[in-house]
Protein backbone atom coordinates (compact mmCIF):
# COMPACT_ATOMS: atom_id res chain seq x y z
CA UNK A 1 0.00 0.00 0.00
CA UNK A 2 1.39 3.35 -0.91
CA UNK A 3 0.18 4.82 2.45
CA UNK A 4 1.50 2.61 4.63
CA UNK A 5 4.71 2.75 2.49
CA UNK A 6 4.98 6.67 3.20
CA UNK A 7 4.25 6.43 6.41
CA UNK A 8 6.89 3.58 7.07
CA UNK A 9 9.79 6.36 5.50
CA UNK A 10 8.36 9.40 7.22
CA UNK A 11 10.90 9.30 10.00
CA UNK A 12 13.67 9.31 7.54
CA UNK A 13 12.44 12.23 5.60
CA UNK A 14 12.46 14.33 8.28
CA UNK A 15 15.69 13.65 9.62
CA UNK A 16 16.83 14.42 6.30
CA UNK A 17 14.91 17.48 6.08
CA UNK A 18 16.55 18.76 9.66
CA UNK A 19 20.03 18.26 7.83
CA UNK A 20 21.90 17.70 11.62
CA UNK A 21 25.21 17.68 11.85
CA UNK A 22 24.98 16.75 15.29
CA UNK A 23 25.29 12.77 15.08
CA UNK A 24 24.24 11.93 18.91
CA UNK A 25 21.04 14.41 18.06
CA UNK A 26 20.78 13.12 15.07
CA UNK A 27 20.06 9.50 16.19
CA UNK A 28 17.96 10.72 19.36
CA UNK A 29 15.92 12.88 16.80
CA UNK A 30 15.40 9.60 14.17
CA UNK A 31 13.96 7.40 17.25
CA UNK A 32 11.53 10.20 18.35
CA UNK A 33 10.24 10.53 14.68
CA UNK A 34 10.50 6.73 13.83
CA UNK A 35 8.49 5.81 17.24
CA UNK A 36 6.36 8.93 16.98
CA UNK A 37 5.13 7.52 13.28
CA UNK A 38 4.40 3.93 15.26
CA UNK A 39 2.97 5.27 18.02
CA UNK A 40 0.63 7.56 16.47
CA UNK A 41 -0.68 4.63 14.17
CA UNK A 42 -2.82 3.02 16.55
CA UNK A 43 -3.06 5.86 19.56
CA UNK A 44 -3.85 9.52 18.62
CA UNK A 45 -0.30 11.10 19.78
CA UNK A 46 -1.60 14.10 17.67
CA UNK A 47 -4.13 13.82 14.73
CA UNK A 48 -3.77 11.25 12.19
CA UNK A 49 -4.12 13.81 9.82
CA UNK A 50 -1.32 15.90 10.82
CA UNK A 51 1.23 13.03 11.01
CA UNK A 52 2.40 13.00 7.26
CA UNK A 53 3.59 16.84 7.78
CA UNK A 54 5.06 15.78 11.69
CA UNK A 55 8.66 17.36 10.69
CA UNK A 56 6.87 20.86 9.71
CA UNK A 57 3.90 21.16 11.67
CA UNK A 58 4.99 20.18 15.30
CA UNK A 59 8.84 19.46 14.85
CA UNK A 60 10.34 22.46 12.92
CA UNK A 61 7.44 24.94 14.56
CA UNK A 62 9.36 23.34 18.14
CA UNK A 63 12.35 24.28 16.73
CA UNK A 64 11.15 27.79 16.52
CA UNK A 65 11.81 28.35 19.69
CA UNK A 66 15.50 27.77 20.05
CA UNK A 67 16.53 31.66 18.88
CA UNK A 68 14.45 32.54 21.24
CA UNK A 69 16.47 31.15 23.83
CA UNK A 70 19.46 32.19 22.41
CA UNK A 71 18.40 36.02 22.32
CA UNK A 72 17.32 36.47 25.49
CA UNK A 73 19.19 34.05 27.79
CA UNK A 74 22.85 34.19 25.62
CA UNK A 75 25.17 34.15 28.67
CA UNK A 76 23.15 31.38 31.05
CA UNK A 77 24.19 28.12 30.39
CA UNK A 78 21.36 25.88 31.81
CA UNK A 79 17.75 26.58 32.47
CA UNK A 80 14.37 24.95 34.19
CA UNK A 81 12.05 24.26 31.49
CA UNK A 82 8.60 23.77 32.04
CA UNK A 83 6.35 22.17 29.28
CA UNK A 84 2.69 22.62 30.08
CA UNK A 85 0.24 20.79 28.10
CA UNK A 86 3.23 19.09 26.06
CA UNK A 87 0.71 16.31 24.22
CA UNK A 88 2.60 14.42 22.11
CA UNK A 89 6.10 16.59 23.49
CA UNK A 90 6.21 19.18 21.51
CA UNK A 91 7.72 21.67 22.13
CA UNK A 92 9.19 20.42 25.71
CA UNK A 93 10.38 17.02 24.62
CA UNK A 94 12.03 17.99 21.21
CA UNK A 95 13.66 20.74 22.47
CA UNK A 96 15.42 18.28 25.43
CA UNK A 97 16.73 16.75 22.62
CA UNK A 98 18.01 19.52 21.11
CA UNK A 99 19.11 21.13 24.41
CA UNK A 100 20.83 18.76 26.75
CA UNK A 101 21.96 21.26 29.05
CA UNK A 102 18.59 22.05 29.99
CA UNK A 103 16.42 20.67 32.09
CA UNK A 104 12.77 19.71 31.06
CA UNK A 105 9.48 18.86 33.22
CA UNK A 106 6.54 17.96 30.72
CA UNK A 107 3.12 17.89 31.90
CA UNK A 108 0.09 16.35 30.14
CA UNK A 109 -3.25 15.20 31.57
CA UNK A 110 -3.45 11.93 29.13
CA UNK A 111 -1.16 9.18 30.42
CA UNK A 112 -0.78 7.61 27.11
CA UNK A 113 0.95 10.85 26.21
CA UNK A 114 2.99 10.78 29.40
CA UNK A 115 4.01 6.95 28.38
CA UNK A 116 5.02 7.97 25.33
CA UNK A 117 7.53 10.31 26.62
CA UNK A 118 8.93 8.15 29.49
CA UNK A 119 9.61 6.01 26.14
CA UNK A 120 11.63 8.19 24.31
CA UNK A 121 13.34 9.22 27.26
CA UNK A 122 14.74 5.82 28.44
CA UNK A 123 15.54 4.78 24.61
CA UNK A 124 17.42 8.16 24.06
CA UNK A 125 18.99 7.58 28.18
CA UNK A 126 17.92 11.37 28.33
CA UNK A 127 18.59 12.47 31.66
CA UNK A 128 17.38 15.72 31.11
CA UNK A 129 13.67 15.56 31.23
CA UNK A 130 10.84 13.90 33.23
CA UNK A 131 7.17 13.53 32.12
CA UNK A 132 4.56 13.93 34.65
CA UNK A 133 0.92 12.76 34.20
CA UNK A 134 -1.24 15.55 35.97
CA UNK A 135 -3.62 18.30 35.22
CA UNK A 136 -2.11 21.72 35.22
CA UNK A 137 -4.38 23.18 36.98
CA UNK A 138 -4.25 20.64 40.35
CA UNK A 139 -0.30 21.09 39.55
CA UNK A 140 -0.44 24.76 39.86
CA UNK A 141 -1.29 24.30 43.98
CA UNK A 142 1.37 22.29 43.99
CA UNK A 143 3.83 24.75 46.60
CA UNK A 144 7.03 22.44 45.42
CA UNK A 145 6.83 23.27 41.38
CA UNK A 146 5.80 27.20 42.50
CA UNK A 147 8.10 29.54 42.03
CA UNK A 148 10.39 26.60 40.55
CA UNK A 149 11.05 27.42 36.78
CA UNK A 150 13.24 29.88 34.37
CA UNK A 151 11.03 29.12 31.45
CA UNK A 152 7.56 27.81 31.11
CA UNK A 153 6.27 27.15 27.16
CA UNK A 154 2.68 26.32 25.84
CA UNK A 155 1.74 25.29 22.45
CA UNK A 156 -1.82 25.22 21.42
CA UNK A 157 -3.00 24.01 24.78
CA UNK A 158 -5.63 26.76 25.79
CA UNK A 159 -6.85 30.29 25.38
CA UNK A 160 -3.94 32.88 26.61
CA UNK A 161 -6.09 33.93 29.30
CA UNK A 162 -6.01 30.79 31.12
CA UNK A 163 -2.34 30.14 30.23
CA UNK A 164 -1.76 32.98 32.22
CA UNK A 165 -3.59 31.84 34.86
CA UNK A 166 -2.06 28.70 35.12
CA UNK A 167 1.63 29.55 34.01
CA UNK A 168 2.39 32.69 36.42
CA UNK A 169 2.42 30.67 39.38
CA UNK A 170 5.12 28.59 38.32
CA UNK A 171 7.48 31.62 37.76
CA UNK A 172 10.52 32.75 39.74
CA UNK A 173 11.50 36.57 39.93
CA UNK A 174 13.55 36.43 36.55
CA UNK A 175 11.25 33.57 35.04
CA UNK A 176 9.60 33.53 31.18
CA UNK A 177 6.72 32.77 29.46
CA UNK A 178 6.78 31.90 25.79
CA UNK A 179 3.50 31.12 24.45
CA UNK A 180 2.96 29.66 20.60
CA UNK A 181 -0.54 31.40 19.42
CA UNK A 182 -2.00 31.53 15.40
CA UNK A 183 -2.03 35.10 14.75
CA UNK A 184 -5.72 35.23 13.88
CA UNK A 185 -6.93 34.59 17.39
CA UNK A 186 -4.59 35.95 19.36
CA UNK A 187 -5.47 39.98 19.26
CA UNK A 188 -8.63 39.18 21.55
CA UNK A 189 -6.84 36.31 23.56
CA UNK A 190 -4.28 39.34 24.51
CA UNK A 191 -6.63 42.00 25.15
CA UNK A 192 -8.66 39.26 27.79
CA UNK A 193 -4.96 38.24 29.59
CA UNK A 194 -4.69 41.46 30.76
CA UNK A 195 -6.61 40.75 34.11
CA UNK A 196 -4.74 37.65 35.19
CA UNK A 197 -1.13 39.63 34.06
CA UNK A 198 -2.44 42.32 36.34
CA UNK A 199 -3.66 40.04 39.34
CA UNK A 200 0.10 38.03 39.05
CA UNK A 201 2.08 40.73 38.25
CA UNK A 202 2.93 39.81 34.84
CA UNK A 203 3.78 41.79 31.71
CA UNK A 204 3.62 41.39 28.09
CA UNK A 205 7.60 41.61 27.29
CA UNK A 206 7.07 41.11 23.59
CA UNK A 207 5.84 39.03 20.62
CA UNK A 208 7.50 37.48 18.28
CA UNK A 209 6.56 36.68 14.44
CA UNK A 210 7.58 33.19 13.52
CA UNK A 211 5.59 33.90 10.04
CA UNK A 212 3.87 37.34 9.51
CA UNK A 213 0.94 35.83 7.47
CA UNK A 214 -2.16 35.25 8.53
CA UNK A 215 -2.29 31.80 9.11
CA UNK A 216 0.80 32.25 10.61
CA UNK A 217 2.25 31.95 14.13
CA UNK A 218 3.41 34.14 17.08
CA UNK A 219 5.56 33.51 20.39
CA UNK A 220 4.16 35.61 23.28
CA UNK A 221 6.51 36.57 26.13
CA UNK A 222 5.16 37.41 29.89
CA UNK A 223 7.15 38.53 32.18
Amino acid sequence: CKRVEQMKNLPYRIIKNLKLSNTNIFKNVSLFCEHFVLKNSYTNLISKKTTPFLYKIHLFDSLTLIPCLKVFWPRKKRFVCLDMGTGGGFPGLVLAIFIPNFFFFLIDSVNKKTQFHEKIIEINKMKNCLSICFRAEKINNNLMYRNSFDIIFSRAMADLPLLVRLCLPFCNFDSKILIMKKIQESREEIKNSAVFLNLFKGKLKSILFINPEKKGKIIIIIK
